[in-house]
């Protein structure tokens, strides 16, 4: 599909759609795409150590968490 083809020109909602292909990665990127990738993912492991920090606890701790969380999945 061109970078002009109608899907990505004719309506500017979807127009900045096209440029995320040029940075898109898999998931599990740069590490092998996978269930345990999926399954890191899908349990918002990452997104919730960010969360946790800013909801007041320590990012240390925050980081302990999600690498016990981690490692429940990709098992080390």
């Amino acid at each position: 599909m061109g970078h002009d083809h109608a899907l990505w020109t004719k309506d500017p909602k979807t127009t900045v759609f096209r440029e995320t292909l040029q940075s898109a990665r898999q998931v599990g990127q740069a590490g092998p795409p996978g269930r345990k990738a999926t399954e890191a993912l899908s349990k918002y492991i990452i997104v919730d150590m960010f969360a946790r920090s800013l909801r007041g606890m320590a990012p240390e701790d925050a980081v302990k968490w999600a690498a016990v969380e981690l490692r429940k999945i990709y098992g080390a």
